[in-house]
């Protein structure tokens, strides 16, 4: 017997430690728009000071996403591997989950 998918949808975010979610994005497919994210998170970031902090996904170390915090006051920061507790945005995506699990 052959299961049936439904199709993929991804989401990406970054929080604030004052006024939570700050910038997210939702799409159809796998996570291959991290860079699109970046930009738009770097935009609305403007000329504030932020500390970008990022798990030890590859596409978050790629020299095109170092390269776009580069003459912005924005500084990336990756957490130690297997540390998703570091990642605040994680307990927030536990919630999410966790809620639409409910909603089903």
């Amino acid at each position: 017997m052959q299961s049936t998918r439904g199709k993929s949808i991804s989401l990406i975010g970054a929080m604030d430690n004052r006024v939570g979610l700050v910038h997210y994005m939702i799409f159809e497919g796998s996570n291959n728009r991290f860079k699109e994210f970046m930009e738009g998170l770097i935009a609305k970031l403007a000329n504030k000071s932020a500390m970008i902090i990022l798990d030890n996904l590859p596409i978050h170390k790629s020299q095109r996403v170092i390269e776009l915090t580069k003459g912005t006051r924005c500084t990336i920061m990756n957490t130690p591997p297997y540390s998703c507790s570091l990642n605040a945005i994680e307990w927030l995506w536990h919630v999410v989950k966790w809620r639409s699990w409910l909603l089903q």
